[in-house]
């Protein structure tokens, strides 16, 4: 190979002007300087990276239950907007908000007032399911099977935080807690032993109070006063002549008009 051939393929491997011997040392001091901001990038993202999924790795902090008047008809309007009530059951609970307040006296009864608020409307949503009351001790113990709601909220869209859902805020409540909120609105809430039946064709008065808790479930004074009345009936043709008091006698009255079913073992033999 001659001189002009080395110089020739000096030229094909690194085209254009070899820089001067002088400025090598500057041109490598850029290229690391280069490396070395481009693996600060890298370990500045990884460690950014890392940072944002141990936050998001933390528990989130559950909802609290509001206790005031106005924070709850706002959760029960989210939720009717989300189809978890309907909208008469919320206009049972702001209803109830505009109407006098069960107990004035500060912030307990407020709280009351608010829980009172939830109650009605869930005793409500459970009618338009066929149940004539709401369970107290069911919302709270298996929400989700008692009311058919959702276990959690959806996921929020945009900026606004999604409500919380039914589940997560019901059983953050007791038994007594809620039992003691309704007995403290007494305007809205009369308890059984104190509620008094009407008669077949009297009309309710005026004052009677809209809610009537028996035990651990709640009902629309309507729906209860239902109750009453097959109650009443039922006892009243047991009082007629001809009935028997003992029990053997009712179970063979009832085997005569509801024909027992044949067991399993006798409808196989018969087949």
């Amino acid at each position: 190979m001659n001189d002009r051939q080395s110089r020739s393929g000096l030229r094909r491997a690194s085209p254009g002007k070899a820089p001067a011997s002088g400025s090598a040392a500057p041109t490598q001091m850029r290229l690391f300087g280069d490396m070395a901001s481009d693996s600060e990038a890298v370990a500045g993202t990884g460690v950014g990276s890392f940072r944002s999924e141990a936050e998001q790795a933390q528990p989130a902090v559950p909802p609290s239950l509001p206790l005031a008047i106005q924070p709850m008809l706002t959760l029960l309007a989210d939720w009717q907007a989300l189809g978890w009530l309907r909208r008469i059951d919320l206009e049972l609970a702001r209803f109830l908000a505009d109407s006098a307040a069960p107990q004035p006296g500060g912030a307990a009864a407020n709280d009351d007032a608010a829980l009172v608020l939830l109650a009605a409307a869930l005793c409500s949503w459970q009618l338009g399911r066929g149940h004539v009351c709401l369970d107290l001790q069911a919302a709270i113990e298996e929400p989700e099977q008692a009311l058919s709601l959702p276990l959690l909220a959806p996921h929020a869209d945009g900026e606004a935080p999604a409500p919380a859902a039914p589940a997560q805020l019901l059983r953050q409540l007791s038994l007594a807690q809620w039992q003691a909120a309704c007995r403290a609105a007494g305007n809205w809430v009369s308890q059984e032993p104190a509620a008094e039946a009407l008669g077949a064709g009297e009309a309710q008065p005026a004052t009677c109070p809209p809610l009537v808790l028996n035990g651990p479930r709640l009902y629309l004074r309507r729906y209860w006063q239902y109750e009453q009345d097959v109650q009443a009936a039922i006892l009243a043709r047991l009082q007629q002549p001809g009935i028997a008091a003992d029990e053997s006698a009712m179970r063979r009255a009832l085997d005569i008009l509801f024909v027992p079913a044949p067991a399993a073992g006798a409808q196989t033999a018969s087949t």
